[in-house]
């Protein structure tokens, strides 16, 4: 009742806005104007005139525009959410749909759409709206869907696997750790088990810095309601409270950045060179990036779009939205599908980690010189000094690259829509 009656009143307000605007329009099109709006609408104009000029209708933001947006997207979402008990009696229906037009001989048992519609049906068939209690999602996804977060978490992870090898390395240490008692299987499983601490640490960190600013200065309601209850993740299939949401999702971040840093310590290992392993992460994120941004959503493809490391960061369609991929004709729960990926991709990099810090021979970084390279010229200039320690040595040249990657990414892919008011 509240969000109903805050949205009537903005659009009377509104309304009165575009009224006097119109009349204020040179000739007679602008009084033709707002006398049919005023028709279109009886009594509202008279109703909300002295609430438009006392300004009292602004209660979150500064002006009538925005406060008409963030009145409509609230009643948007609790509409949405207050349908909840109709989504899910639809997709029973669409089952009972399926049986009738079956009977006639006019569906296909055994095609994708067939079996999808199906399995849908059985995986929401345990979901009612008894947990159901809206709440605005903005909270929620300003801090577990922020791309600046998983990117800082993505680059501590290269920066952390990167010296948890290269630092040994420089300074030659394997040729002693390696010969000790356990300087071989317990020392890798060692430095696996502290990149693992440092993965759950950090996303723990950030992301709990994320929402404890988003619990000051927007505020959380009930966290042990449904996720349904978010407007956003009303199509979840899965029976869990938003606090059980945000744990999972924080956890599975944790994992997914575990195996990719797993991944690149095995290069680490591997190769002699140091910026190596700095490359391939770079491409990993990059291909990526363009995998999740260039594939649609739907189609054959759009698996791919999915199971590389972008989409396996976005938990929020993971675990808040439902979706099957098309496998041969059968139904393959996305969930199933991304949690196999992760797994493969985590016992991938600790096997990896392992033989070949077992059995590999590059345990010191390359001091082999290009032939081609340009003789060493003694200078005095301490910004040139302090450059190539700052971009080279300390690889800082890395993070801006991979950060104009992304920024430059964002710019290409915003897209502004001007207001009615800041059209006119």
């Amino acid at each position: 009742d509240y969000i109903s009656n805050l949205k009537e009143m903005m659009d009377g307000v509104c309304l009165v806005q575009d009224v006097l605007d119109m009349q204020k329009m040179q000739g007679e099109r602008g009084k033709t104007l707002a006398e049919q709006e005023m028709t279109a609408n009886p009594g509202a104009f008279e109703k909300y005139y002295k609430t438009y000029q006392e300004g009292s209708y602004l209660h979150f933001t500064d002006s009538i525009w925005q406060e008409k947006n963030f009145i409509d997207e609230l009643y948007d979402e609790q509409q949405k959410v207050a349908g909840y008990d109709e989504y899910l009696q639809s997709v029973q229906g669409n089952k009972v749909n399926l049986s009738d037009i079956s009977i006639f001989g006019n569906q296909n048992e055994h095609s994708f759409a067939t079996r999808n519609i199906e399995k849908s049906a059985e995986d929401y068939v345990a979901l009612s709206d008894q947990n159901i209690r809206w709440m605005p999602s903005k909270a929620l996804s300003v801090s577990m869907e922020s791309i600046w977060t998983d990117l800082f978490l993505i680059l501590s992870v290269f920066l952390f696997a990167g010296n948890l090898i290269f630092e040994e390395k420089e300074k030659k240490l394997f040729y002693i750790t390696r010969s000790t008692k356990r300087g071989q299987f317990q020392s890798i499983c060692a430095k696996l088990a502290a990149l693992f601490v440092h993965c759950v640490a950090i996303a723990v960190l950030l992301y709990g810095c994320n929402l404890i600013f988003a619990e000051v200065t927007i505020g959380f309601g009930d966290v042990t309601a449904s996720i349904q209850s978010i407007a956003a993740y009303m199509e979840s299939n899965l029976n869990i409270s938003i606090l059980g949401y945000i744990i999972g999702s924080v956890l599975t971040k944790s994992v997914v950045i575990f195996g990719t840093g797993a991944i690149l310590t095995a290069l680490c290992i591997w190769t002699d060179r140091m910026f190596f392993p700095y490359l391939a992460g770079m491409l990993l994120y990059g291909g990526s990036y363009l995998l999740y941004l260039l594939i649609p959503t739907v189609g054959k493809g759009s698996l791919f779009k999915y199971i590389n490391l972008i989409g396996l960061m976005k938990t929020e369609n993971l675990y808040g939205s439902y979706l099957n991929f098309d496998m041969g004709g059968h139904p393959i729960s996305r969930l199933l599908v991304s949690w196999s990926i992760i797994i493969l991709l985590v016992a991938l990099g600790i096997a990896a980690s392992i033989l070949l810090f077992l059995h590999g021979t590059n345990f010191e970084l390359s001091k082999k010189q290009s032939k081609h390279q340009r003789q060493f010229r003694p200078h005095a200039s301490l910004l040139r000094y302090e450059s190539y320690k700052i971009m080279i040595m300390n690889r800082a040249l890395v993070i801006l690259l991979l950060f104009s990657f992304v920024i430059g990414g964002r710019i290409l892919n915003q897209k502004y829509n001007p207001s009615v008011q800041e059209q006119y």
